[in-house]
């Protein structure tokens, strides 16, 4: 074999050891991950922990039973030791899942919702009422409970609304509903129908002179403090819709 031929061998020879000595990483490019695959594993340990924090929480359903609620707290007392009322907290912060979970609740910590200062409105004219009781979570309020007082002074959770519901402060309804020469001698909140078809918060607002206005805060289209009406655009349970609401309904 002539010295030309020895020499091609030995090079062929050369390039397959480089070939054959090279990691395998260097020549086949590593797989790549999709980006579901990714977001799926960033996910799963977020998914994990939320299951392990509801993980032992009581999720059965419970009725509300009768409390003291002659005052706030009694009323908050009384909350406190409801079983409907664990359960709204349970619902918030999804234990159970379905249309109660509120995404301001932190998921499975219903021990770290709380209940706000309770108020009392009366279902004018009766001396009975209300208690709006506010679950809040830090500075939000993301139910406002009613707990129906009766006149044997025992409460009974009873319903309720999504967020907090406006009310203005006394020294505001009296000087939105007074005058400098008739001013507010009797304030006090009650339940009343302003046209819109429920009931509505609002303050009942006695001048000195007898009058007797109403301020709905909540009415449609009223600027704060709230729409200022006479007796007779407003009416209670046991009176008939005034006819002077007719024209206002069309605000609801």
């Amino acid at each position: 074999m002539g010295s030309w031929a020895v020499r091609g061998v030995m090079a062929a020879f050369a390039i397959f050891l480089v070939i054959a000595t090279v990691p395998r990483s260097n020549l086949t490019p590593a797989p790549t991950a999709t980006p579901s695959l990714i977001a799926a594993a960033s996910e799963a340990p977020i998914a994990a922990k939320v299951a392990d924090a509801c993980r032992g929480l009581d999720d059965s359903g419970a009725s509300p039973i009768p409390f003291p609620a002659r005052t706030a707290a009694e009323v908050t007392a009384g909350a406190r030791r409801d079983p409907s009322i664990r359960l709204l907290f349970n619902d918030l912060v999804g234990v159970r899942p379905g249309p109660m979970r509120d995404p301001r609740a932190p998921a499975c910590r219903p021990e770290l919702l709380e209940l706000g200062q309770p108020i009392f409105v009366r279902q004018y004219p009766a001396t009975t009422g209300k208690w709006l009781l506010p679950v809040r979570y830090q500075d939000q309020t993301l139910v406002t409970v009613f707990v129906s007082s009766g006149a044997d002074g025992m409460g009974t959770v009873g319903g309720g609304r999504g967020g907090g519901i406006t009310i203005p402060s006394e020294a505001e309804a009296r000087a939105a509903g007074g005058t400098k020469d008739d001013p507010i001698k009797d304030a006090e909140l009650v339940l009343g129908n302003a046209s819109c078809g429920r009931d509505l918060v609002m303050w009942r607002l006695v001048r000195r002179s007898g009058t007797t206005v109403y301020l709905v805060p909540e009415f449609p289209g009223a600027a704060p403090p709230g729409a200022l009406m006479t007796d007779r655009e407003v009416w209670f349970s046991t009176s008939g819709r005034p006819t002077a609401n007719a024209k206002l309904a069309a605000a609801c």
